[in-house]
């Protein structure tokens, strides 16, 4: 078996300089598993009970299949500073990343890699709370479990030490160019070639 590196287009998601005047949390995923589309394989309970505990904005964006768990949780929509994005394009994407200051992610099964969504997280320099399965020093990232209780206390942590976790997120763009999409592109095509021969 053979992975490929993929990345993120660091021209299209950059950071911007706007101080944060109060905190709102981002999740950007598509749910389900395996054609049961209302398994919460993204934590979006977790998410917004971690919104809902701290009284912060939430945003959930991803493709239409998570309307699939939205149907199935209806309760969510109890709580006012929630924000449901169906289909975001880049730019709107471009534009969520730049408008929110924590990324939540409490999955719960990925392919092993960074997930495309935390390497764009950190390129726009947006601190990440949650799981990855990577045993590895993910610069930004408070790894938690999905757990309420250990959610709530990685969030007072980077809310507490915000420009420290911003900081060490763009660390991770900076110092990760592999992870770039251009030059990703480039050894793609390097190792379909090797694969080829």
């Amino acid at each position: 078996m053979h992975y490929f590196s993929h990345g993120v287009n660091t021209d299209t998601f950059k950071p911007n300089d706007t101080t944060p005047i109060y905190h709102s949390l981002l999740m950007l995923a598509n749910n389900g598993l395996g054609g049961y589309g209302s398994y919460d394989r993204k934590g979006f309970e977790l998410g917004v009970k971690v919104a809902m505990s701290r009284n912060l904005p939430i945003t959930i964006a991803g493709p239409k299949n998570n309307e699939n768990w939205f149907n199935d949780n209806p309760w969510v929509f109890g709580y006012p500073k929630l924000n449901v994005i169906s289909e975001p394009t880049n730019e709107q994407l471009r534009q969520l990343y730049n408008s929110q200051t924590i990324f939540l992610r409490p999955s719960d099964l990925e392919a092993g890699h960074p997930n495309l969504t935390l390497l764009e997280a950190t390129a726009c320099g947006i601190p990440i709370l949650g799981w990855i399965e990577e045993e590895t020093t993910f610069h930004g990232l408070w790894r938690t479990p999905r757990d309420l209780r250990e959610m709530l206390r990685g969030l007072n942590v980077i809310i507490d030490e915000y420009n420290t976790y911003r900081q060490n997120a763009l660390k991770k763009a900076e110092f990760h160019p592999e992870k770039d999409g251009e030059i990703n592109n480039i050894n793609l095509l390097r190792e379909l070639n090797f694969l080829e021969s």
